[in-house]
């Protein structure tokens, strides 16, 4: 049901731990119009807020490669 020209996903029980992430993808998109997806990584952080581990691979996904990956959004056990 959502409708604009960019979708930001985030699961509700997470956040961003960069305030300009939309901001910064955004602007690469707009930049790249041959890309239709940006993603980030991700950091995993237990109930008290420790950083456990992170995943980080920040590039753009092409029209290509939608089929063969997608951006990471939570399911990491913790």
């Amino acid at each position: 049901m959502a409708r604009g020209i960019y979708i930001a996903r985030l699961d509700d029980d997470d956040y961003w731990c960069d305030t300009e992430k939309l901001a910064k993808q955004v602007a690469f998109l707009n930049a790249h119009l041959d890309c239709v997806v940006a993603g980030g990584g991700t950091i995993v952080i237990d109930e008290n807020d420790k950083e456990r581990f992170r995943y980080l691979n920040w590039k753009p996904i092409r029209r290509f490669a939608v089929r063969r990956s997608s951006p990471t959004h939570s399911p990491i056990p913790r």
